[in-house]
């Protein structure tokens, strides 16, 4: 089930989306994910929801709030427990926060404001 704790995961704290996260990374991560595989959908999720927020067509953040990424995620099972939500927060925050070039998948990445 996903952690309750309000206790920051060990990382760098960083702000986005209008909240304080922690950025969480390495053996911090690995703990807070029961599988393989829900790394593997989790990074999937994250370049797609990078995608949407920041393609040159693409919609802005408040056509897909946090909330409703969240939700979308909830599916993120495959029969273990799921991505901590305060994992998700934080994914959902950094990559809302700017465009990496890393993660374009085509095309030009729309600009955003600095």
């Amino acid at each position: 089930l996903p952690v309750a704790d309000s206790s920051p995961p060990a990382g760098t704290e960083m702000k986005g989306a209008g909240v304080k996260v922690a950025e969480v990374c390495g053996v911090a991560l690995k703990e807070c994910l029961a599988s393989w595989e829900l790394l593997h959908q989790l990074m999937l999720s994250t370049l797609l929801l990078h995608w949407y927020l920041h393609s040159d067509d693409g919609p802005t953040r408040e056509d897909l709030p946090c909330e409703r990424w969240l939700e979308m995620n909830r599916g993120l099972r495959l029969g273990v427990p799921g991505v901590p939500e305060r994992v998700q927060r934080a994914v959902y925050a950094t990559v809302s926060e700017r465009c990496f070039s890393e993660l374009v998948l085509g095309g030009k990445p729309a600009q955003t404001p600095e």
